[in-house]
């Protein structure tokens, strides 16, 4: 769909009652009258749409790319020699509160759960049908479940904002209230929301009851509920939604957006003033000659020394200096000196020179949830109950796709036991390489074998890390300060 290309000014001005600064900022004086918005469907709609909005702020877009896979052993920091020294900090694990990064992601997350919760106060008062009330609700709450996700991934417990109404300063929940929450959210959404085929062509990029139960299967997967994360991956492969796209290298292409594979997919265009372009191209845009973007997060040499040979995700994720894109753009050194790792790019950030406009405003949408993850959440549940057979037949599924035509790489795997499960784990790293996920990955495969996420970043030269430490981000100083000392650090900070 388009979503919110253009939001009235009226709902631009309903949504900017969230301060800037953080959620716990006092809120402004004045009162509107929510009837005056919320009762009519068109707005209550615009106002949904602005939960989506939130999505392609700069710091919801570049900043959980940048520090998800900057903290792991698939990127490192890129762009310029010496610029952007909190990345520096991150890549090095001197991480510390004050970090201006933590704060604006952790501001950016409580925005779009505030204007979650200003439509689920309202909705009530919306002249609309019943299913359409529900369908708009479930919307919201799965919108507000993932900025919740993202949020007690990085920071543990966080403060359980549910209502606009309620006292801006509140303690932080534990991690576990916060999963309860987000689960409530997700199971509200899986029984309201149309399946992908029930949408009109006009509302293309909703999110659907298959986006709900696939994100569902992922946090399972994050806390090692494997039975969990089995029963949602299976609901979406076998709700017959879903498939592989053809042809991974263009997967990342205009072609391919909203694609079959496609589960979530945050929509983006080259509209400034809108605030809805893909800011993550930004950041890792190729900064070469013609200046495409910063050039961070380039993929690491730990990351390309785990592809197999012959797979060709590996040049559908880097493109270096001096390789040639797709669309005929040569890879130039830039005039100013990128940092020594930065010698290719992330190649799935890359925004076609003829579709190009400025660096704010990619157009290309970022795919954050797939339908190869979901059979990968598979093989991996099904291998840890000892399901080993058809754990290989989801894995080979993923593989088989990135071979194409090919037979003489990426052979079926056959590999039982540990064996299976790091083939499972490696298949992850390659297929959803600088996708956001990998930092995660780490920190949950460590529950599995204790001492994985340090053994894999020592790999990568980072010795620094300590698991009881790093597993969570520090609750930024600015938040603790906003509160009075309400909000509590994390261990080790």
């Amino acid at each position: 769909m388009k979503l919110n290309k253009i939001i009235s000014s009226i709902l631009l001005g309903l949504m900017s009652l969230s301060a800037c600064q953080g959620f716990l900022d006092r809120k402004p004086q004045g009162e509107f009258n929510p009837g005056m918005v919320f009762e009519s469907e068109t707005y209550t709609l615009l106002a949904v749409n602005g939960i989506y909005n939130q999505l392609n702020a700069y710091n919801l877009t570049s900043v959980p790319g940048l520090i998800g896979e900057i903290l792991s052993d698939d990127g490192n920091k890129g762009g310029r020699a010496g610029g952007n020294p909190d990345l520096n900090q991150i890549d090095y694990f001197n991480i510390h509160p004050n970090i201006p990064l933590f704060n604006n992601f952790w501001a950016g997350l409580y925005k779009g759960i505030y204007n979650a919760n200003l439509v689920l106060d309202n909705i009530h008062l919306t002249q609309t049908t019943e299913e359409m009330r529900n369908r708009m609700t479930a919307e919201a709450r799965f919108l507000r479940a993932f900025y919740y996700y993202q949020l007690t991934f990085y920071f543990g417990g966080v403060p359980a904002m549910t209502s606009t109404t309620e006292e801006q300063v509140k303690p932080r929940a534990s991690q576990e209230e916060i999963l309860e929450l987000i689960k409530e959210d997700l199971d509200f959404a899986m029984d309201h929301l149309p399946s992908r085929s029930e949408y009109p062509a006009a509302d293309m990029g909703r999110v659907t009851k298959g986006a709900a139960q696939a994100l569902s299967a992922r946090i399972a997967l994050y806390r090692n509920d494997m039975a969990t994360a089995k029963n949602m991956a299976m609901e979406v492969i076998h709700s017959g939604e879903y498939a592989l796209w053809e042809d991974y290298s263009t997967l990342w292409r205009n072609e391919a957006q909203n694609c079959q594979e496609s589960i979530f997919e945050i929509q983006a265009a080259s509209n400034l003033e809108a605030n809805v372009g893909n800011r993550w191209s930004q950041a890792q845009g190729l900064r070469s000659t013609r200046d495409l973007g910063w050039g961070m997060n380039c993929p690491s040499d730990a990351l390309l020394d785990a592809y197999e040979e012959g797979d060709p995700r590996k040049e559908a994720t880097y493109i270096a200096i001096g390789d040639t894109t797709f669309d005929g753009h040569f890879v130039n050194e830039p005039q100013n000196a990128n940092e020594p790792d930065s010698r290719g790019f992330n190649y799935k950030a890359y925004v076609p020179i003829d579709e190009f406009t400025n660096q704010e405003s990619g157009p290309i949408n970022l795919r954050e949830i797939r339908y190869a993850e979901m059979l990968l959440i598979a093989a991996e549940a099904l291998q840890a109950e000892g399901n080993e057979g058809e754990a290989r037949r989801y894995l080979n599924m993923v593989r088989a796709r990135a071979r194409g035509e090919n037979q003489q790489i990426l052979p079926d795997v056959t590999a039982s036991g540990t064996e299976l499960r790091h083939a499972i784990w490696n298949e992850r790293r390659v297929e959803l390489a600088m996708e956001r996920q990998r930092w995660f990955d780490l920190i949950r495969c460590d529950l599995v074998e204790p001492g994985y996420a340090a053994k894999m970043l020592e790999k990568h030269g980072k010795t620094a890390f300590d698991y009881e430490t790093h597993k969570l981000m520090p609750i930024p100083g600015n938040q603790i300060e906003i509160s009075n000392g309400v909000l509590v650090q994390n261990p080790g900070y």
